[in-house]
């Protein structure tokens, strides 16, 4: 019997959701954002059993509630996140987190909510970042902004009633996710942290997985005590900016996020955490073991900095050569890959053809 729902869209989250499970021999059921099924990479995964396309987070909720009111959920979309859970909702606000990472000694950058209805278009630092209030309403979206007049132009992108978030830009020297999973015994599992080298819109693209003992013990016990305070319960991903060994918080993702399927690679599988905490089994076990020091790609989404000059070719599959963790190809789930390769190929051979036009 399946025990394990996994909801999302067609992306590498979801499909390494469903791997995470697959690879401690556990089958799964899908709900999937997908406007045509047949397009879906995620769905031709050997480790689900059953399926079910929606076109929106409404669907997806009535269907959860419906068909599967007791079954453990992995939630890989904000939308739904938010649906189902009105605290979730209200902390991802991106202001709320900044200023509940501060009340807990985080270092975070000069920020302020900026509503584009309202005249109160100014800020105190530059340069600065823009991005939307909520990733649910906006995405992943950042502008850079030098000044007042590129902030002007950055606003004029929105929407009036929009709500958005000014930062101070802090140079970072590089980036990292802490990825872990709050229980509601209380326990809050950290077992490793990513640091990103390269990202695509804000998603990583390729990074290294380090276990969680590499960084100050200090900022880890303020990520804890984050999690206790908004009192949240399932996976999530915290990520921060390093500047000069200083870590600077930018936001928390109240839902699983896609790095944790490196920590698995590596060796701790978060998912499979949360499945054995909610079916009342002793999941200490796994807590024990150590995240392991390995590469991982989005190998379809990365290859773009190749194909665009930002890293040679040679260099792009040096790295891929060094992945121990492939987000796409998987050996013994190998249908996903190559539906994927060939939709990215196919998508950039009729990108040329436009082009020749």
């Amino acid at each position: 019997m399946v025990d394990v729902v996994i909801v999302g869209g067609t992306h590498p989250n979801t499909l390494s959701m469903v791997r995470a499970m697959g690879m401690q021999g556990i089958n799964v059921d899908v709900i999937l954002f997908e406007k045509k099924e047949k397009d879906s990479y995620v769905l031709v995964s050997k480790y689900i059993e059953h399926s079910c396309v929606v076109q929106n987070a409404e669907e997806a909720v009535e269907i959860l509630k419906k068909e599967y009111p007791d079954a453990i959920t992995i939630v890989c979309s904000d939308d739904v996140a938010a649906l189902l859970d009105e605290k979730t909702a209200y902390y991802m606000d991106k202001q709320r987190q900044v200023e509940i990472a501060y009340e807990v000694g985080m270092s975070v950058p000069l920020s302020k909510l900026i509503c584009i209805d309202k005249n109160d278009n100014d800020f105190d630092s530059y340069p600065c970042i823009v991005k939307p209030l909520e990733s649910i309403h906006g995405g992943k979206r950042v502008d850079v902004c030098k000044n007042f007049l590129e902030l002007k132009n950055a606003l004029c992108g929105y929407g009036k009633g929009d709500k958005v978030l000014v930062q101070q830009f802090i140079k970072r020297d590089y980036e990292i996710v802490i990825d872990g999973v709050a229980l509601t015994n209380g326990d809050v599992v950290i077992p490793g942290y990513v640091r990103k080298h390269r990202d695509v819109k804000g998603g990583t693209a390729y990074a290294t997985t380090y276990p969680i003992s590499m960084l100050p013990q200090s900022l880890v016990r303020q990520v804890k005590l984050m999690v206790k305070t908004i009192g949240y319960e399932g996976m999530f991903g915290m990520e921060f900016i390093v500047c000069n060994d200083e870590y600077y918080f930018i936001e928390m993702n109240l839902r699983n996020d896609a790095t944790t399927y490196a920590l698995a690679v590596a060796g701790v599988n978060i998912p499979y955490i949360y499945r054995l905490f909610k079916l009342g089994k002793d999941y200490t076990v796994e807590t024990k073991r150590e995240v392991r020091k390995i590469n991982a790609m989005m190998e379809i989404r990365d290859i773009t900095f190749a194909l665009n000059g930002k890293v040679s070719l040679w260099q792009w599959l040096k790295d891929l050569r060094g992945c121990e963790c492939r987000y796409y190809y998987n050996k013994y789930d190998k249908a996903p890959y190559r539906k994927a390769r060939n939709q990215y190929i196919k998508s950039q051979f009729e990108k040329l053809l436009k082009r020749m036009k």
